[in-house]
């Protein structure tokens, strides 16, 4: 979904987008999320407001998926839920940022992969702290898709728990602990 940026109003769009599984699994290909399988639509709300050329875009997504828990190998349905905040400025205000030489010889922050939208073709690009949560447009048009896409892989956690108190499974036996105990002798 690309928005364009002077079509903006002056007190800033509201946006409730949802993407549904087709797109889900289109994007998954290329995500950190391919091995989930989406059980809903994914559903964004978006809030962009702009201060001349430059957009600020709120977002909160939640989407759920089919996960297996880690300590007890069950499966269960995991509602991801997260919220972004990024600035989008033009492509010419981000090279710019890019090209002034003593920031080269001083980035820090973090690492940028980007295989497309922000440092297209470029290797990893290290961030400073004023470029954390930029994002940049191109030919006046915000397209929402690839910040969906990002901040639905930053939803996924690192490992799935069905429930914080899960009592895995017995080392013995292998059976699953949480409904009682297996009968293993202690």
């Amino acid at each position: 979904m690309k928005i364009r940026v002077d079509q903006i109003p002056q007190e800033g769009m509201s946006l409730r987008v949802e993407m549904d599984v087709d797109w889900l699994k289109h994007h998954q290909k290329r995500s950190m999320v391919d091995d989930l399988t989406f059980t809903r639509p994914l559903e964004a709300e978006i809030h962009l407001q702009r201060s001349h050329r430059d957009v600020l875009v709120r977002g909160s997504l939640a989407v759920t998926v089919q996960a297996v828990c880690v300590r007890c190998l069950a499966e269960f349905p995991c509602p991801l839920r997260y919220k972004f905040d990024l600035l989008c400025v033009p492509r010419k205000e981000v090279v710019e940022m890019e090209d002034e030489p003593d920031r080269a010889s001083h980035r820090r922050g973090g690492h940028r992969n980007a295989p497309h939208g922000r440092g297209a073709g470029r290797a990893d690009v290290e961030l400073s702290a004023e470029e954390m949560g930029t994002e940049a447009y191109f030919s006046g048009m915000i397209d929402l898709d690839p910040m969906i896409e990002e901040h639905m892989n930053l939803a996924v956690p690192m490992r799935f728990l069905c429930r914080e108190e899960c009592k895995g499974l017995c080392p013995r036996c292998g059976a699953n602990l949480n409904p009682g105990a297996c009968g293993c002798p202690r």
